[in-house]
């Protein structure tokens, strides 16, 4: 749905880790050491990672800190391999369903009235709700026909292909260093006895420190863009509501996945109110109109 940035995003994930030795430096003599790497005998053969891990997606241990204290075994055991119906459409509400939802979002404090917000998008089950939104030109939903038109600017695009760790690695902007020079990368700027090399490297995976390739999944799986440009200062807050049904779009047996995406974007000497929320909808009303 999301054009370009999709198709970049996919190639990446599909894209196996690089099989290469880590180096060793040696403590003290180089910036870039770390504890996290052991020399290894020049006869023992590289290992590829297992699994999903081959292609940098950290998979989910029960001994890593991460997930620690997360029920792993049930994560695992539901299949969450469906998808709302009508992914990258738009959602289109009857009567009651809007006065349905509206009560469930006005209950739970995740509503203002028109006048006290800049603007507002709604998102039901990763769908954009046109009805109870607010878009204006600095805020507004992206949809497939934003991406295939061509219409956006070479900017936003970047933006949206830009991932986190490991992936794209490359910081969005230099951080200033006097004694090594600027710091271009996340895999060393931490600095000495800190240093845990490459995001998809294997002591980075194992600590679910690849986080981008997740990132990469959610521009495959989204079926739109929430953007939000602040220019100037805004005196009312921009509203973001990611709201689900309990079925949550689905029809099937098995689990529903949708990938909520925002882009927002600061330019310089704008000051803008931001928020965001995730809101479960009439989960205690079995016969409403959006269950």
């Amino acid at each position: 749905f999301l054009g370009t940035v999709s198709e970049e995003h996919q190639r990446r994930l599909l894209t196996p880790v690089e099989l290469a030795d880590e180096p060793v430096f040696e403590y003290g003599e180089d910036d870039e050491w770390t504890p996290y790497v052991t020399r290894r005998l020049p006869t023992s053969p590289l290992y590829p990672a297992y699994g999903l891990e081959t292609y940098g997606l950290p998979v989910p241990r029960r001994g890593a800190e991460a997930w620690r204290h997360f029920d792993i075994n049930s994560l695992v055991a539901v299949d969450y391999s469906g998808r709302p119906e009508g992914t990258g459409s738009d959602v289109v509400l009857s009567d009651d369903e809007k006065e349905s939802i509206l009560a469930s979002l006005l209950s739970k404090g995740a509503w203002q009235a028109d006048d006290e917000v800049e603007a507002r998008l709604v998102y039901i089950n990763g769908r954009f709700c046109p009805a109870l939104s607010i878009q204006t030109e600095d805020v507004k939903n992206l949809d497939s026909s934003d991406f295939s038109s061509g219409k956006l600017s070479d900017k936003t695009i970047e933006y949206l292909k830009r991932l986190p760790d490991g992936f794209t690695d490359e910081l969005a902007a230099e951080v200033p260093d006097d004694s090594n020079g600027p710091h271009k990368s996340l895999e060393n700027l931490s600095g000495p006895d800190h240093c845990v090399g490459k995001a998809t490297g294997q002591f980075a995976i194992n600590n679910q420190q690849g986080t981008a390739a997740f990132a990469a999944l959610n521009s495959i799986k989204a079926g739109s863009v929430a953007y939000v440009e602040a220019n100037g200062d805004a005196t009312k807050p921009i509203i973001i509501v990611n709201a689900q049904t309990p079925s949550a779009g689905g029809s099937g047996e098995q689990g529903v996945a949708f990938h909520p995406r925002t882009l927002a974007v600061a330019n310089d000497g704008s000051v803008s109110s931001l928020i965001q929320m995730c809101v479960d909808l009439n989960e205690a009303e079995e016969n409403s109109p959006c269950a």
